[in-house]
Formats: C-alpha cells, sequence, structure tokens
C-alpha cells in the first residue's frame, strides 16, 4: 500500500474504533429511541454521499495515488470499519443526554464518511484498473500478443482510452515503432535519454535480420520482423518510414490497433485523413487517435524542430504524450495541419539552406587563407550561437543583428553587400519554393 492509502485508512479505522467505544457507552443506558432514529439518518445521508464524491475524486486524482492493486482489502476494510458502527448503533438499551448523542453522532458521521469516501476512491481506481487485472493473454496467427503489463519488466500496466498506465504522475507508456532507419533511431534514442521510457517500453519493427540485430545491439530494446508484433504491443505507435511505404504497412497492422491506440506518422505529404483512411477497421473505425508530425533532420543530434498536427480524438494528456516524444530530442510545437507546408519550408527544408549558408561562410574565409576545417567550425558555430540568441533572449531578429552592427564598422558594410546582392529576398524564394512544392505534392 502507499502512503497516503495508508494514512487515510488508519484515519478512517481510528475513527471507528473511538465512535464505537462510545457506542458501547450508549449500550449500557437506554438511549432515545429518537435520538437513535437520527443517528441512522446520519450515516445513511453520509453513507450515501460519500462514496460518490470519493468515486469522483479517486478518477480525478489517480494518478497521485500509487497503491492501486490494493483496492479490494481497501475497500473491505472500509466496510467493514463502518459496519462496526451500525452494529453498534443497533444497541438500543438505555437514554443518553442530548448533549451526548449530539456529540456521538457528529463523531460517528465523521468515521463513517472516512470510510465511505475510502471506498468510493478505492472503486474508482479499481474502474480505472479493472482491465490490468483481468487483461488475458491473447493469440492470433500463432503469436502471442501481450498488451500493456504483459510486457518483460513491466510491474504496472493500464488499458482503454484516458486508462494507459500511470506511474506517480506520468503516464507510463508502450512505444512501437514501424521503421528504425534515421529518423527512428532518433526518436528511439530521445526517448531512452529523456527518461520518458526504459528499454522494456520500446518494440521497433524492421525489414531484415541484420537490422534488428543492429537495433538491439544499439539500444537493447525488443525487436521484430512483424509489423503486426508491433503494432500489438504499443500504445502509442509511430509510423517512421518513407509515404511510399505506408500503402504496404497500413493492411499489415490495421486489424492489430485497438481503439485507444495512438498511431503517430512522420511521412511526409500523408494527411491524418490519408492515415485515418489507410487504417480503417470495423474495430478502429472513427475511433482511432491520428497524429501527423513533420521532424527535421537535426533530429540525429538531438535538436529537432518538429510540428505536430492531432486529429480531434485526443485528450489534452495524450495530445502532450505525444508532444513529450518530440521534445525529447529538440523542441516541438502543435500546428494547426493547414500549416503543415508552411513547416515543410521553414524547418523541413530550411536545414539544407543553413547548410548552403555555412559552406559558403567558410568557404569565403578559406579564400582568405584559414584552413577549411577551423572554417567550418567558425561558421557553424556562429550559426549555431546566433540561433541560440534568437530562442533565449526572446529579441527580435532584426534587434540582434542592429546590436551587432556598429556605425560605420564592419558588419553593416557586410549587411549592406548582402542585401544588394539579394539575399534576404533569395531566402524568401528558397522557403516559398518548397512551400509551394510541399502543397503540389498533397
Amino acid at each position: 500500500m502507499g502512503i497516503g492509502e495508508l494514512l487515510l485508512l488508519a484515519v478512517g479505522l481510528s475513527m471507528d474504533a473511538f465512535a464505537v467505544s462510545i457506542c458501547k457507552g450508549l449500550a449500557s443506558k437506554k438511549a432515545d429511541a429518537n435520538v437513535m432514529v437520527t443517528c441512522g439518518a446520519w450515516f445513511g445521508g453520509f453513507q450515501a454521499l460519500m462514496p460518490i464524491i470519493g468515486y469522483f475524486l479517486g478518477s480525478l486524482f489517480a494518478e497521485a495515488i500509487e497503491a492501486i492493486d490494493h483496492w479490494i482489502a481497501f475497500t473491505l476494510l472500509a466496510l467493514i470499519g463502518a459496519n462496526m458502527i451500525r452494529e453498534a448503533l443497533s444497541k438500543k438499551e438505555e437514554e443518553v443526554s442530548a448533549d451526548l448523542s449530539v456529540k456521538t453522532m457528529f463523531l460517528m458521521a465523521v468515521a463513517t464518511s472516512i470510510d465511505a469516501l475510502a471506498v468510493g476512491i478505492s472503486l474508482a481506481m479499481a474502474g480505472k484498473n479493472r482491465q490490468h487485472l483481468w487483461q488475458p493473454l491473447r493469440k492470433e496467427g500463432g503469436i502471442c500478443r501481450r498488451r500493456h503489463s504483459d510486457f518483460p519488466g513491466r510491474a504496472d500496466s493500464a488499458a482503454a482510452p484516458g486508462n494507459l498506465v500511470r506511474r506517480k504522475a506520468m503516464r507510463k507508456y508502450k512505444y512501437g515503432f514501424i521503421g528504425a532507419g534515421n529518423m527512428g533511431g532518433a526518436m528511439i534514442g530521445g526517448l531512452l535519454k529523456s527518461g520518458l521510457a526504459g528499454k522494456d517500453d520500446i518494440i521497433a519493427s524492421v525489414h531484415t535480420t541484420e537490422s534488428k540485430r543492429r537495433i538491439e545491439e544499439e539500444f537493447g530494446i525488443a525487436s521484430t520482423i512483424s509489423n503486426s508484433e508491433a503494432a500489438g504491443q504499443s500504445d502509442i505507435l509511430i509510423l517512421a518510414v518513407k509515404p511510399a511505404q505506408l500503402s504496404a504497412v497500413f493492411p499489415e497492422i490495421s486489424g492489430d490497433l485497438e481503439p485507444d491506440q495512438i498511431v503517430v506518422s512522420v511521412a511526409a505529404g500523408k494527411s491524418l485523413s490519408d492515415i485515418d483512411t489507410g487504417l480503417v477497421s470495423v474495430k478502429v473505425a472513427g475511433q482511432l487517435k491520428v497524429a501527423r508530425v513533420m521532424p527535421n533532420t537535426p533530429a540525429l543530434v538531438g535538436e529537432a524542430m518538429s510540428a505536430v498536427s492531432f486529429n480531434d480524438r485526443f485528450s489534452e494528456k495524450e495530445k502532450e504524450a505525444v508532444m513529450a516524444i518530440f521534445r525529447s530530442f529538440g523542441k516541438a510545437e502543435e500546428v494547426p495541419e493547414s500549416m503543415m507546408d508552411v513547416v515543410t519550408g521553414v524547418s523541413g527544408s530550411s536545414p539544407a539552406f543553413i547548410y548552403m549558408l555555412i559552406e559558403a561562410m567558410a568557404d569565403e574565409a578559406v579564400l582568405h587563407g584559414m584552413p577549411r576545417k577551423q572554417a567550418y567550425t567558425f561558421a557553424a558555430q556562429s550559426v549555431l550561437g546566433s540561433a541560440k540568441m534568437v530562442l533565449e533572449t526572446g529579441k527580435h531578429p532584426g534587434a540582434l543583428k542592429d546590436d551587432v552592427c556598429s556605425p560605420g564598422g564592419t558588419t553593416i558594410e557586410g549587411v549592406a553587400a548582402l542585401e544588394a546582392a539579394g539575399f534576404r529576398n533569395a531566402i524568401m524564394e528558397g522557403i516559398g519554393a518548397a512551400i509551394e512544392k510541399s502543397e503540389s505534392m498533397e
């Protein structure tokens, strides 16, 4: 049991014992029938109301309660304590003073309320974990499909939307990857390094036994050459394959998906509707939670910029779970799907433009005698530092530029030359061309 659960139980039973001792004292006197009826009404009212309040609280705050596996014992103990009070109340033999009756009634009501509150919380937590307690292993096509708690190393579990595993205040998910190339590998690495997932919480599906061996050695996670198995063993399934491969993947996994699963696609040019339609099955029709993500190649060094769009079936907590994946290896922002083509230009394609900038900066430095390797370091670090200045100071890029430009100095001379050569317009034209191309591919 958790500490909070033990404290609540101890308080409830202590109040029970105190109230019962007073009830026994009442039994030695002739209790007035009206007093006992009043006490009974109080107890009945609190017993009816408090489980409802407890159920509501348990539903809201079950994330913070760790001892949910002990709900049956907790409920029984609470009911035994409440029953002790009711049994003592049934002994109506002698009268008592009105003052003592009121005090007794109050103490018993408090004790019974604590018990009833505990019952309600326990029942709520039991409801949230019912599939954990009873979820059987299933076999399909000779493969044992284990879900949630059935994975090696998983002591905790969950099921159903909003009932996925919670450990302390954070949900714990099983992540499945279909494809574990550069981008998939970057995501797996981010999950492990950030602590969002352990090695036992991730399974990846790859095409060859060689890739399977490589993934297991590099990350220490489970892997398979069956897309169906990866889909059947995950709460959040990430489709990290090329767009052209999706049409082959969809029929392999659509029958393995559950309505509570989240599907995340990083395939460029594939809309939420495309994914939803491709994965439609009788079991998940109109229920599947689909997210579309556009990361970029700096994900390989933990500095991605990812845009995320969701369909309308996500809760805020489920959205945050997806966002956390992409924030584990860079930055991520939610955008409406209509902005995905713009994202393609400003962050998806732009790393190539920045590499061209770095190369051009280094070329000019080499032209003036600097060794090339050193020139790349100076140019790349200058770009990195400048980007951090924009992100961390919050100042407008134009204001930061002005801070570097001393009157009549070298920087303003260079800025003037770049403006004369159409530098700003060339960047805008390049971004615009990428956006237009993305729009034409939809």
